[in-house]
């Protein structure tokens, strides 16, 4: 694709995985199914990874681009450390807030 991405929409991963999260949540299972915390695991799974593809699509998208070659050497080491740093941090927020929210809606 002309924009080096192969076509995926910027802040398509992080929104495909924040629907199946809440897919994950909230779809409703049996109140005794045995699948009550694998569900609950997944969820914060896939919370934690909409902080991870978010962080990628604020910090690393733009210097991602054509492999990277618009950048020298140094620049893209820079981004991509600060893209590794605020995908723990984000990864952490938004599987804090999965938490939350399944907290809010009732542990198994």
């Amino acid at each position: 694709m002309p924009n080096g991405h192969g076509g995926i929409p910027h802040f398509g991963s992080p929104l495909l995985f924040a629907l199946m999260f809440f897919a994950a949540a909230f779809w409703p299972l049996a109140p005794d199914a045995s699948l009550q915390w694998t569900r609950f695991a997944l969820s914060l799974a896939l919370a934690a990874l909409v902080g991870w593809r978010l962080a990628y699509h604020l910090h690393m998208w733009r210097a991602d681009e054509y492999g990277g070659s618009y950048l020298t050497p140094d620049e893209h080491r820079r981004v991509t450390r600060r893209y590794a740093g605020f995908a723990a941090v984000y990864a952490t927020l938004t599987a804090g807030a999965g938490f939350a929210l399944l907290w809010w809606r009732g542990l198994p």
